[in-house]
C-alpha cells in the first residue's frame, strides 16, 4: 500500500497510506435509513467476486481492467497500472470506479461505491441479472466473469468478406463468441442484425456492431438507447450489484446491470494517448430509485502519489490533477515524471437522464433562468438542452467534489469509511463525507483558512466559470486553484457526479468519459493543465461526432508480379472501399474554421461549408520499401527503416505538403516535409528495378518489402506560424489501415 507521509499547513491534504485504519467518530443521521425487514444476506445472492482481468494496451497507453467495478489497480501487488507513455514505467492513475447511490419508496439508503479498492470487501460481481426479479445466480456470475474483444479492423473486414460473397468463409472467435444475448434473452453486447431477425447469426453477417463508413451499418451513436462499439479496439464486460452482499460500502443493492465497454484509438495525434470508457446502466428491479445520484470515482496518483493537485473546469465538464511542484520525484514506492510533469484530465463527457418535465430546457448563460427553467449553462455540465427535443436533456459533470485520504484538517475531509454508506451519498451529492456544505476557498471546508461561506458545486474550478454556475449564481474571484489557495499538495481522490434523478424500473442510462494526457516542456506546473485543456477540446469533438474518428484513405489492396530483378506492384481499391475508384472524402470535425469571411459566408449552408473547407480528399499513392518485416507505418520518415520509392498524385497543381507539429521537448511548432509531389496524375502499376537502400539492381531470390499508403489533402487556409495562426496545421494525412481495415 502506500507510504505514510504525515504533513500539517494550514490546509492540510496529507497522503493516505493504509486506508480505514483507525477509529471513526459516528456521522449523524440524516434521515434516510437502512430496511430491517429482511438481512442483506437474503437479499444477495452467493456470487464469488470477479477475478478476470485484462490489459489494454492498444495506443500510447497501458492499463489494467478487472472484473468487479474497479479499474486500473493490480490488486495482487498494490500497484497502479494506468501508464502513459506506454513502456515509460509511469503511472497515473491508482484506481477508477463507478459510484451509484439512491434511496427507496421507504427512504431507504441504496449505495455501490468502492470505498476501499476491494481491500475489505466487493461492490459488484460479474453477469447479467434477471430483469424485474432484478437478481443473479453464481453460475451466471461465474460464466460472465470475463472480457470479450472487439476489434474494429477485424469486424470490417468480416463484413466486407459477407458483402463480397454473400456467406463467410469463417467466423472469427472474437465475433462467433459476442455476447448478444443474456441467458434470459435479454439484449447484452451490441450487434448489427444484419438480416433483421432479432437473433445473433454470424454465419448470416451479424457481428459486434461498430459504425462502418461507406457501408449500412452506419447508424446514431445512441440509437433506441442501445450504444454501438466505439474505438479501433474495445473490450466489454457485464457487471451487476446483487451478486452478494455490499461488504465495502454497507450499503443495500440498487439491482443494477451495467454494460461497460474500454475503447482506444490508434492515432498520430493526441488522440493516441487517449482511452475512453461508456457504461450503459440498467435497473433490472421493479423498483424506483428516487434523488439518484451517479458518479465517476478517481484515485489520479500523477507518478510519485503524494505531491498532486486536484481541479476542475466547470464549462468543460472536466477534472483534472496536476503535479504541485516542478519535479516529480522518483521514490522508493513509485516513478516519478521528473522535471516538467505532464497533467491528466478525465472529461464526463455524458450523465444519466434528467428527469422528464415536458419541455426542451434551454441553454442559457443566465444562473438563475437555469434554475427556473431547468436549463443550463454550459456543454460540459451537460447535452441535449436548447435542441428542440423534449425530455433529452443529460446530466453531465454536476458537481465536482475532492477529497483526501486519512489525515486532513476534519477527518470529515478524508475517504468515506467502510461500512457506511452515507459517507459515500454524501460525496456523490458534492457534500463533505458528514453532510457538510463545501464552500468556495481554501480547501473547501468551513471553518479552515481562506474558507468562505459562500456554497459551491465544484472545488477548485479557476477561472472555468465567469458565470458562477459553481456558487449558484454568487460572484466570486476566478482565483480559486490549489497552488494559488496555498493549499499542501497530497495523495488526491475526485469524483465527478450527477444527479439528481429519478431511476424508474428498466430505466437505461448512459455515462461516458474519456481520459486525457498531455504534457508542457516548459512553465509551471499548471502548463500541463492548459495542454490537457486544449487535447480535451479535441476529445470533446470526438464525442461530439459519436466517436467517429477522422478516418484516412485506406491503403490500396496490392498485387506484386516477380519478374527477373525486377517487381511489378499492381495497385487496386476494393468496390467496399471507402477510397473506391479513388472518390475518398471525409469532413473532419475538429477543424475549427476562422471567424472570417468566407468561412462565415451565410449564403452557404452548413453542410456548403463543410463540403468546401472542411473536406479532405484523395490525393496520391506512396510507395515504400522496408529495411525488414518488423518496420511499420510509424517508421516510414525514419531513413535507417523506410525509404521512398515512388509517388504519383492528382494533376490539380497541389504539390509540396507540409505538417506543424509541437515539438515535445522544444515545445514549440515545427514543420515537416511530407510529400514532395509530382503532379503528373495517378496511375497503377509500378516497375521497380532498384533496391533504394543500396542503390543497386534487385537481386533474383532474395526477399524486398513494401509498403503503400494512399494519403489525402485538406488545406482550407495555409499555416503560417507569424501569419496566419489559424490556417491548416495538417494538410496531409495518410493511411492508418491497410485495405481490409487492419
Amino acid at each position: 500500500m502506500k507510504k505514510q507521509v504525515l504533513t500539517f499547513l494550514l490546509c492540510v491534504f496529507a497522503i493516505n497510506a493504509w486506508a480505514y485504519k483507525g477509529q471513526y467518530s459516528t456521522v449523524a443521521g440524516s434521515g434516510m435509513t437502512t430496511s430491517k425487514s429482511e438481512s442483506l444476506a437474503t437479499r444477495a445472492a452467493t456470487c464469488a467476486p470477479g477475478t478476470s482481468r485484462q490489459l489494454m494496451e492498444f495506443n500510447n497507453v497501458s492499463a489494467l481492467l478487472e472484473q468487479g467495478g474497479l479499474l486500473f489497480l493490480d490488486r495482487s501487488l498494490s500497484k497502479p497500472t494506468y501508464e502513459v507513455p506506454k513502456g515509460s514505467g509511469v503511472k497515473a492513475i491508482y484506481g477508477n470506479s463507478l459510484w451509484m447511490g439512491g434511496t427507496d419508496t421507504n427512504n431507504n439508503l441504496r449505495v455501490a461505491a468502492i470505498v476501499n479498492f476491494r481491500q475489505t470487501g466487493n461492490e459488484f460481481w460479474a453477469g447479467p441479472l434477471v430483469p424485474e426479479i432484478g437478481n443473479t445466480d453464481a453460475a451466471t456470475c461465474a460464466e460472465y466473469d470475463r472480457f470479450y474483444y472487439a476489434n474494429r479492423a477485424e469486424v470490417l473486414a468480416f463484413y466486407n468478406d459477407f458483402l463480397d460473397n454473400g456467406n463467410v468463409n469463417a467466423v472469427p472467435s472474437n465475433i462467433s463468441n459476442w455476447p448478444a444475448f443474456s441467458p434470459t434473452g435479454e439484449p447484452l453486447a451490441p450487434f448489427f442484425d444484419a438480416n433483421g431477425n432479432g437473433e445473433y447469426d454470424p454465419e448470416n453477417g451479424d457481428m459486434p456492431w461498430f459504425q462502418f463508413k461507406g457501408t449500412d451499418t452506419e447508424i446514431g451513436c445512441d440509437s433506441d438507447h442501445k450504444v454501438t462499439m466505439f474505438g479501433d479496439q474495445a473490450y466489454w464486460w457485464v457487471f451487476n450489484d446483487k451478486g452478494n452482499i455490499h461488504s465495502e460500502s454497507g450499503g443495500d443493492p440498487l439491482g443494477m446491470e451495467v454494460h461497460a465497454q474500454a475503447f482506444a484509438f490508434n492515432t498520430d495525434d493526441e488522440i493516441n494517448d487517449m482511452t475512453f470508457y461508456n457504461y450503459e446502466l440498467i435497473n433490472r428491479t421493479t423498483q424506483t430509485l428516487y434523488n439518484t445520484y451517479f458518479g465517476n470515482f478517481f484515485d489520479v496518483d500523477l507518478g510519485f502519489y503524494g505531491d498532486d493537485f486536484v481541479g476542475c473546469d466547470v464549462s468543460r465538464g472536466l477534472g483534472y490533477v496536476y503535479n504541485g511542484d516542478a519535479d516529480d520525484a522518483t521514490t522508493s514506492g513509485s516513478i516519478g515524471y521528473g522535471l516538467n510533469p505532464p497533467a491528466i484530465g478525465v472529461d464526463y463527457f455524458q450523465g444519466p437522464f434528467q428527469n422528464g418535465d415536458g419541455i426542451d430546457n434551454p441553454l442559457t448563460t443566465n444562473y438563475q433562468h437555469a434554475i427556473d427553467s431547468a436549463g443550463i449553462p454550459y456543454k460540459g455540465i451537460g447535452i441535449g438542452y436548447g435542441d428542440g427535443i423534449l425530455d433529452n436533456e443529460r446530466f453531465g459533470m454536476r458537481e465536482f467534489m475532492m477529497y483526501n485520504g486519512t489525515v486532513s484538517p476534519s477527518i470529515n475531509m478524508n475517504d468515506p469509511e467502510p461500512g457506511k454508506p452515507v459517507h459515500a451519498y454524501n460525496y456523490l451529492q458534492g457534500l463533505w463525507r458528514d453532510g457538510s456544505q463545501a464552500y468556495f476557498g481554501g480547501c473547501g471546508y468551513a471553518g479552515q483558512s481562506g474558507v468562505s461561506n459562500t456554497p459551491t458545486d465544484y472545488m477548485m474550478f479557476y477561472d472555468s466559470d465567469p458565470y458562477f454556475w459553481a456558487t449558484r449564481g454568487v460572484e466570486v474571484p476566478a482565483n480559486w486553484r490549489e497552488d494559488l489557495a496555498g493549499n499542501d499538495p497530497g495523495d488526491r481522490r475526485f469524483l465527478q457526479s450527477s444527479g439528481p434523478f429519478t431511476l424508474e424500473p428498466g430505466a437505461y442510462n448512459n455515462i461516458t468519459v474519456g481520459i486525457v494526457y498531455a504534457r508542457s516542456s516548459s512553465g509551471n506546473p499548471f502548463s500541463s493543465v492548459e495542454m490537457v485543456m486544449h487535447a480535451d477540446d479535441k476529445a470533446q469533438a470526438l464525442f461530439d461526432n459519436c466517436f467517429k474518428i477522422l478516418e484516412a484513405p485506406p491503403a490500396p489492396d496490392v498485387t506484386a508480379q516477380e519478374m527477373d530483378k525486377e517487381i511489378i506492384l499492381m495497385l487496386s481499391n476494393s468496390p467496399f472501399s471507402r477510397n473506391a475508384n479513388e472518390s475518398y472524402t471525409e469532413v473532419d470535425p475538429f477543424i475549427i474554421l476562422p471567424d472570417a469571411a468566407p468561412y462565415n459566408d451565410t449564403t452557404l449552408t452548413q453542410a456548403q461549408i463543410d463540403e468546401k473547407y472542411r473536406t479532405y480528399r484523395f490525393e496520391g499513392y506512396l510507395i515504400y520499401q522496408l529495411a525488414n518485416e518488423s518496420v511499420g507505418s510509424g517508421d516510414l520518415y525514419n531513413p535507417d527503416k523506410a525509404r521512398l520509392v515512388t509517388q504519383v498524385d492528382v494533376k490539380n497543381g497541389i504539390k509540396k505538403l507540409v505538417n506543424w507539429s509541437r515539438d515535445p521537448v522544444l515545445g514549440y511548432l515545427v514543420p515537416q516535409l511530407m510529400v514532395e509531389g509530382s503532379d503528373n496524375d495517378i496511375k497503377h502499376s509500378f516497375s521497380i528495378k532498384t533496391d533504394v537502400f543500396t542503390q543497386k539492381p534487385l537481386i533474383n531470390h532474395k526477399t524486398y518489402y513494401y509498403m503503400v499508403m494512399a494519403y489525402a489533402y485538406n488545406e482550407y487556409l495555409p499555416f503560417d506560424p507569424t501569419g496566419s495562426p489559424d490556417g491548416q496545421r495538417k494538410p496531409f494525412i495518410q493511411s492508418r489501415q491497410n485495405a481490409s481495415g487492419a
